[in-house]
């Protein structure tokens, strides 16, 4: 275990917590599909902030009941309490998860209207891999309305339209050329394999939605049409035997690249919508904050419930880009943006 060293910061305890129940010898070693390996150096951590005067429980009994509710939680999703052997198995030997107790010397009510606080900076250390990028915003949109050429558009996608054209507009500031775009969201393929939505892995494809012409093509109502379509092509295609990701991931493979991202103008926006992260409720309420580190990579956005019914996108670009799409008219339009410290 790695010691966090700040003077805000007192370790109470370190620990590893075990599964409650030994794992299944024939369950030894758990083997990682090629997707799974692309993504085993990535990391998206999120934080969860809850006011004391919800809880009734002290310090003591509010670790207790955590560890004890992940030892239980860690003999069904038994590798994650296991040790990656290589970068294809996990050898699943019950040597437990990582479980450090800590104080804070800040008022969490710090947090409530600022992005990227001092506690975060703490909860998220730079020089790990999801501290790869620039500069990482916090936009909270309520409402949009658009006029679209597919019926009931959601709220993520009418949301991923404006965002990804704010961020292409924002790109162009500095060039003063329109650059042809793509957006990349990842599709969950759980459901149309016959897989429950909690089973553990990436078990995905990809849905490119390219923009072309010029920024006038780019309306809200032609993106989230253009995202049906491609999302439509994606449902119909065989994803076991013809995965457009694992495709890609084989092509890099043979160049000997890794993977990153999509492509010099490719923007992924990924949406956590389906996790209710906010209701999220260990016996004392629900959170009255969640938060992520800033994105792994550039030119990424990943949208996120919020408690106002809206959506918050935690969204990552270059300084230059981002400076431009925090004041973009339209953007602000439909969002606030939340400072940072």
């Amino acid at each position: 275990m790695e010691s966090i060293a700040h003077p805000l910061v007192s370790i109470i305890s370190e620990k590893l917590i075990k599964p409650s129940s030994p794992t299944c010898p024939t369950k030894r070693w758990h083997k990682l599909s090629l997707i799974d390996q692309a993504f085993s150096n990535s990391y998206i951590p999120f934080s969860l902030f809850y006011t004391k005067d919800a809880i009734s429980k002290n310090n003591t009994q509010i670790s207790q009941l955590l560890e004890e509710s992940l030892s239980k939680i860690l003999s069904i999703y038994y590798p994650y309490a296991g040790r990656l052997k290589d970068n294809t198995t996990v050898d699943c030997n019950d040597a437990g998860a990582e479980f450090v107790q800590v104080r804070i010397d800040c008022l969490i009510s710090e947090t409530f209207n600022w992005h990227n606080t001092a506690i975060e900076d703490l909860l998220f250390p730079q020089g790990l891999p999801w501290s790869n990028c620039t500069t990482g915003g916090l936009v909270v949109v309520n409402t949009v309305a658009a006029e679209s050429e597919v019926q009931n558009p959601t709220r993520t996608e009418v949301v991923s339209a404006l965002i990804f054209k704010c961020a292409v507009r924002a790109a162009k500031a500095k060039s003063g050329i329109f650059q042809p775009s793509s957006m990349v969201q990842a599709v969950d393929l759980r459901a149309q394999v016959g897989l429950p939505p909690n089973a553990i892995g990436n078990l995905l494809t990809i849905c490119p939605t390219s923009i072309t012409n010029n920024e006038e093509s780019m309306t809200i109502s032609k993106l989230v049409s253009e995202m049906r379509k491609s999302k439509e092509l994606v449902y119909k295609r065989d994803n076991i035997n013809d995965n457009m990701f694992v495709a890609l991931l084989l092509e890099l493979a043979k160049s000997k690249q890794e993977y990153h991202d999509n492509g010099p103008n490719a923007y992924q926006i990924t949406s956590l919508v389906k996790f209710a992260l906010h209701e999220i409720d260990f016996g004392w309420g629900k959170p009255t904050k969640v938060s992520i580190a800033n994105g792994l990579n550039n030119k990424l956005a990943i949208l996120m419930g919020n408690q106002s019914g809206g959506l918050d996108a935690f969204v990552t670009l270059t300084e230059h880009d981002m400076s431009v799409f925090e004041r973009d008219t339209e953007l602000l339009e439909f969002a606030s943006i939340v400072p940072s410290c």
